[in-house]
């Protein structure tokens, strides 16, 4: 019975997890909800990793597809700039001995009728050519977003530091 009980608690939670994937969880409440949400699992994968949020207090419900959308670009850009860069040896042991640090920041914001998504990333030296190498997936995305959202968005790419920026008008 006990190994019954732990193969059902374990289909939920992959079912759960599937349904998470699908849609982001929270989105119905609020974005910025589900964006804490999408925010709170890379930090438990990630404890080494400071994030930041910049979140405003209240965000005017928008499309639900478009909010869909946004936490989705959010999580594969993380996706893009994270699960190499803990896969590395040497960067790891360069962040776990505070010799260098991993930050990222993420806003939300609004200005007269666009909405803003900023993320920006440093990263230690060592994985300078890594996020170099994903240049082509950060346009890809970006693309994903502009058509999608639709909207505009921005790339920057600097010696340890990435940005990318996301505007659209809400629909």
């Amino acid at each position: 019975m006990p190994l019954l009980l732990e193969s059902a608690n374990r289909l939920h939670r992959e079912v759960q997890g599937l349904s998470d994937q699908l849609s982001s969880p929270f989105l119905e409440d609020s974005l910025l909800l589900a964006i804490r949400h999408v925010i709170a699992a890379w930090e438990k994968e990630y404890p080494k990793v400071n994030f930041s949020l910049n979140l405003p207090a209240q965000w005017e419900p928008e499309n639900e597809i478009q909010q869909d959308i946004l936490t989705k670009v959010l999580d594969e850009c993380l996706h893009l700039c994270l699960t190499d860069l803990f896969l590395s040896e040497i960067v790891l042991s360069k962040i776990e001995n505070d010799s260098e640090r991993c930050d990222v920041a993420i806003a939300l914001h609004s200005r007269k009728n666009w909405h803003y998504l900023t993320i920006q990333m440093t990263f230690p030296t060592g994985f300078t050519a890594s996020i170099y190498q994903r240049r082509r997936s950060f346009h890809y995305l970006g693309k994903v977003f502009q058509t999608l959202m639709p909207g505009h968005y921005t790339l920057k790419l600097a010696p340890q530091t990435l940005s990318f920026m996301g505007q659209w008008k809400s629909l």
